[in-house]
């Protein structure tokens, strides 16, 4: 009998080993972490665009703009977009459709006065949308000028758009009794 409890020991040994070497990782990870895990890594606030959503679509050639609250809701039920819910925030973001196309770069040169000229390139991308989101904080005139170009520098789609340029009343909080 004491013969074959020596044979369970030496098989049983090895996995002592890696159990004691996992546990001395584990409290060595905890212990020495440079950031805690819980913590988002730090975004920059000074971001021009962000994509909001990508995929395939089977529609013609397209660009929208949405700035308004009622103008997202006419992009959401357009019937070729199946596009995914989005907390769209009308004081913050300006988003940009492009549809057979993909967002490649924009460029804000701010113009003489009263007018902003953003510069969208777009590269033709077949069956394919991509929407964008863009800081409306960097917008800061009344007319915006939006022109699309493709890659031999030529414009595609163009449109000039007025836009609200006071400051978002805060929202009144209401009250539940």
């Amino acid at each position: 009998m004491n013969r074959f409890l020596v044979v369970e020991a030496r098989r049983l040994l090895p996995l002592a080993f890696l159990l004691a070497l996992l546990i001395s990782l584990s409290v060595y990870d905890n212990f020495f972490r440079l950031e805690p895990v819980d913590t988002p890594p730090p975004v920059d606030e000074d971001f021009l665009y962000v994509t909001a959503t990508r995929g395939e679509i089977d529609a013609p050639s397209d660009f929208k703009i949405a700035h308004t609250r009622e103008q997202w809701e006419e992009l959401q039920h357009h019937p070729d977009l199946d596009l995914p819910e989005y907390p769209f925030n009308q004081n913050y973001e300006i988003a940009l459709c492009a549809v057979n196309s993909q967002v490649e770069d924009v460029e804000i040169r701010p113009g003489g006065g009263e007018v902003t000229e953003v510069l969208v390139e777009v590269a033709s991308s077949p069956r394919y949308y991509h929407l964008v989101m863009l800081n409306r904080d960097e917008l800061d005139t009344r007319k915006v000028h939006w022109i699309f170009m493709d890659e031999e520098e030529s414009m595609v789609y163009e449109e000039e758009i007025e836009q609200d340029t006071e400051e978002p009343e805060p929202e009144a909080l209401e009250e539940t009794e």
